[in-house]
Formats: structure tokens, sequence, C-alpha cells
């Protein structure tokens, strides 16, 4: 029996993102934990319908001389019962709202408001924030993917590739296979958007899936001066497993004006109850790994090889879970030794490993392995390098689902009596029981 999952909607980077001391911000649902002081930037749309729970926020430091209020917004405002996280001066580690819970309409903006006390100095630094979504549809699990920019985009007449889920810049970006994310299990991509935030370019700027290197169904276009977000909710793309999927970025002729890109986003959605967790980067500066030190990563996110602490990326999933398919992608490896890629279980290694030989390059999973986990188990992934020479790493991933309960055995039918063995009910309240090869009666009383 497939049973609905509660999708992971995370920003986790290792490195940590500060907030602004003494001034209310909005931060993303997904990808980067970026703030800012202008909620427009930060929003992302849903399509679709369903609820959020477990708003759940990490922090790796706090220097805030009061406390800092963490509350979604839908559409620009607070809603009633909305999911708040309260971090008391100072204080670090994992904070999280079990109690509310928030209905997501189709179409809906969110973001999470960053509030210090008043007259508060000092900041946090973000490592994960996260929400639970559950697909109103019960059949479906739905996972929203995002990737973030936060950059300037100049070139005329370019196309750029961009991850599923992490950061992409304006720089680069220009080799498909090291955006290309390998599904380890089928589904439907829908509902694609892109969010741009300024544009002074005159020409047309259109985001596009793709699939196996080929344009996919959906498409979002910006014309002349067009800013805002933008979304294709008509056409969608089925993948199986094995297939590469990502996005890209075609530009026009205008290479004297800029564009300011800061976010895309499409749903996973699958029919089989798995739910998808990925990590990324297209960002050379931050996915390079060269030492022998593990390095530590939140399940989805932006990947940053500067987690060296592994509690800064670990989260619960609030849920019983088996995750599996673990998986990494990897465009630059001059490693003369294997690296290696473990699911970790509080603090422990889990069951899946992908080591990666010496120089390869491309995608690597484990198929074999499973780890199940119960609903307060802090997972995350780590890795470690096979020596101090780079190793670039563009994607890890895993998958997760979760079973029915046993149904209970039905009970046996009641067996008929041994032939000659009778029953009849004598007088007061005595069964007679009278077996012919046993050559006696007996009675009980009821």
């Amino acid at each position: 029996m497939v049973v609905q999952v509660k999708s992971i909607i995370a920003g986790g980077y290792a490195n940590g993102i500060a907030t602004t001391a003494g001034t209310t911000t909005y931060m993303r649902l997904g990808a980067t934990p970026v703030n800012n002081s202008n909620e427009a930037v930060t929003k992302n749309i849903f399509r679709t319908a369903g609820t959020f729970s477990n708003l759940y926020i990490r922090l790796s430091a706090n220097t805030c001389s009061a406390g800092t209020v963490y509350t979604v917004r839908q559409n620009g405002a607070i809603p009633s019962g909305a999911q708040t996280v309260t971090i008391p001066a100072g204080l670090t580690g994992e904070f999280e709202d079990t109690t509310n819970s928030n209905a997501v309409v189709a179409g809906d903006t969110w973001t999470v408001q960053i509030a210090p006390g008043g007259g508060s100095t000092g900041t946090n630094t973000i490592t994960v924030a996260r929400v639970l979504f559950t697909d109103s549809n019960t059949a479906n699990t739905t996972t929203r993917l995002v990737a973030s920019s936060d950059s300037n985009f100049t070139a005329a007449s370019s196309t750029y590739y961009l991850p599923l889920q992490g950061s992409f810049s304006a720089t680069g970006n220009t080799i498909e296979s090291h955006a290309q994310h390998v599904q380890q299990k089928a589904g439907t991509m829908k509902n694609l958007s892109a969010n741009i935030s300024a544009n002074t370019r005159t020409d047309t700027l259109t985001f596009q899936s793709r699939l196996n290197g080929s344009n996919g169904t959906m498409s979002v276009s910006f014309t002349s001066l067009q800013t805002g977000i933008k979304e294709d909710t008509l056409n969608s793309d089925s993948v199986s497993a094995g297939d590469k999927y990502n996005l890209s970025l075609v530009t026009g002729t205008d290479g004297a004006h800029s564009m300011t890109m800061r976010t895309t986003a499409l749903d996973y959605v699958s029919t089989g109850g798995f739910m998808q967790c990925a990590l990324g980067s297209l960002n050379d500066t931050t996915n390079s790994y060269a030492s022998t030190a593990p390095r530590f990563a939140a399940l989805a996110g932006t990947l940053h090889t500067a987690g060296v602490v592994e509690i800064n990326g670990q989260m619960p999933t609030r849920q019983l879970l088996t995750f599996s398919n673990l998986s990494i992608g990897i465009h630059t490896n001059t490693a003369a030794a294997a690296g290696t890629l473990r699911f970790r279980i509080d603090a422990g290694n889990g069951n899946q490993v992908v080591p990666v030989g010496a120089g390869l390059t491309g995608w690597f999973s484990d198929t074999t392995n499973q780890d199940p986990v119960l609903a307060s188990d802090e997972v995350n992934y780590s890795f470690v390098a096979g020596d101090i020479s780079t190793t670039s790493i563009i994607h890890m991933s895993c998958w997760a689902t979760t079973t029915a309960a046993p149904t209970p055995p039905t009970p046996p039918a009641p067996q008929p009596s041994p032939a000659g063995v009778g029953r009849r009910r004598g007088s007061h309240g005595r069964t007679i029981i009278y077996n012919p090869s046993a050559g006696r009666m007996r009675s009980r009383f009821r």
C-alpha cells in the first residue's frame, strides 16, 4: 500500500546565512536560507494545495541581545494560526513549531519573516530552515524543488543550465551535464516558476525544462523589462528512473542591460509515495573539496564545503521513513584516492554508502542499501574526499518513502467439531458435550 509522505522543503547551507542586525527581514522557503528586507525578493509561489507544518530553524551562532521570532507569511501577511518559532537571545541549536500548521491554497506565495526583538543587536546564523508539506491529494507526494541565484545576468545570446535545487550564478553554468540531476524514481515535473526582481533588459528571457539533453514541455518567458513571478501551470514532464533532468535559461540579444535572478521552482510529484531530497551547487567556490576531513551537509538545500560541524546540517524528519538511492554528482575530480558519500543518522553512519573512485566524474548511486529512520532521528549527508586534490561536487540526493502499518492478520475461521462430537444446551445453563469415541459425556457450566 502506497502511503503519502510529508515532503521536506528545506534551505540548508553549511556555512550559514546571517540575519541583519536589528532589522526585520524575509527568508525564502527552499534552496538557501537567504533573507532580505524586501519580501518580494524571497517569495516563492506554491501551485499545489496542501498543508505546511513543522517550521524548523537551526542556528550555528546567535549574537542577538534579544529574542528573534520566525513566522511564516502567506501572500505578504501573517495568516491566522501561523507557524512561529521564537529563539531566545544567545541560544543556538534547533527550534521547531510542532503545534501549528497552515493551509496552502494553490497560487499562494510564502516566506518566513525574521523579526528581532526591539532594540536587539547582533545576528542569527541560519544553517537549516525547513517546513514539511502535505499534498491535499492523498494519492500524491509532492516535493517543491527550489534553486536560487541572487545574481545579475547581463550576457547576450547565452544559454545557462540550472540545477533543480540549490544555487547557481551568472558565471559558468554553460555545461549541461553539470546541471543534470539523474532521477532515481519515476514521477512528474510540473508547475515551473521563476522569480525576477529587477530587469532592464529589452529582450526575451526564457526558462525551459530539460529532459535528457532536450527541451521538455515547460517554459516561462519574460519579455522586455518584465519582473515578478511567472509560471507554467499547463505543461508537465514525465520522468523515469535514469532520466537526466535540469532547467535552462536562454537570454536574448540585449547585452547592454541586466536582469536580477532570484529563484526557479518546480514540483516533483510521485504517485509511488516518494519524496525527493536534493542538495546542489553550480558555484565552484563553494562546492570544491580539497581536504580529507569529513564534510557534512543537510538533506536538501545548497551545497557548501564549509560543513565541518555535523550538527549544523542535521534535521529530524518527523515521520517514519525509509531513505534510499543515495546519490552524488561530480564534475571535477583530481583525487588520486577514492572518496566516500554516506547517509548519516544521529551522527553515525547509516547503511547507504557511495564510493567515488579516484579521478572519476559523473553520477554515482547506492541502489542496494536503505536506511529506515525514526521521526526524531537527526539525518544528514557526509563526504570524505580521497585526498587534498580538488573534488567538485554538484549534487547530493536521496529519496524517501514510508509504508502503511502491517494489516492485522485475519483471525482463523471457526473449525468444525471432530466427527461424532456433539454439543447441546442442558438445564441449569450447562453445555453438555458427547464424544462417542471417548464413550462418555461431560458437562460444563457457562
